[in-house]
């Protein structure tokens, strides 16, 4: 097992910014609700990619309250989807598009507490909310997610009590606990 250290991976940095063609340019911003927390003020929590049949490129973006689907070439938000109840304050989400579908966890529990199951054919109009999927209620709440797409497994990584789950979307609106 090779351990780096900081200084190589700091020359690495500098290298690999002055090689051509290594520059981002920003095409939009957009801003989206904050909320306060205890523990400080949180709002968008990670982003997804996901390109439509036709070519187009969409962001998932997760935030406090909803999960926003996004046209990238024009920064619109063509759809959001309220989240969980803020029963248990977390803005922490996390999701993957996996085919036409995209799966959304969080760390909150309530209304669509779980696995929300998203279909995404009916873009750039909006997105259809299929379900949250709790495994009839033996789980809830997830900080991380992967998915497998040679198997089709998606692996959640539960919370403290809940432990690791790896769940089968061959059948992407219907899941099935593996183990």
């Amino acid at each position: 097992m090779r351990v780096f250290t900081s200084i190589p991976f700091f020359l690495f940095l500098l290298v690999a910014g002055a090689l051509p063609g290594q520059t981002l340019n920003l095409l939009h911003q957009l801003q989206f609700v904050s909320q306060s927390f205890p523990w400080g003020a949180g709002g968008t929590s990670d982003c997804w990619g996901w390109e439509a049949p036709d070519g187009t490129e969409y962001e998932i973006v997760g935030n406090y309250n909803s999960v926003a689907y996004i046209r990238a070439s024009e920064g619109l938000v063509c759809d959001s989807i309220v989240a969980p109840e803020l029963n248990n304050p977390s803005y922490h989400r996390d999701m993957v598009a996996f085919g036409q579908y995209a799966y959304c966890v969080s760390e909150q529990d309530g209304v669509n507490a779980g696995m929300m199951i998203f279909d995404l054919s009916p873009l750039p109009d909006s997105v259809r909310f299929v379900k949250a999927w709790t495994d009839n209620g033996t789980f809830t709440k997830s900080h991380n997610m992967d998915i497998d797409p040679s198997t089709g497994d998606l692996y959640l990584e539960g919370d403290v009590v809940q432990g690791f789950y790896i769940v089968n979307i061959a059948d992407p609106e219907n899941p099935v606990m593996e183990g």
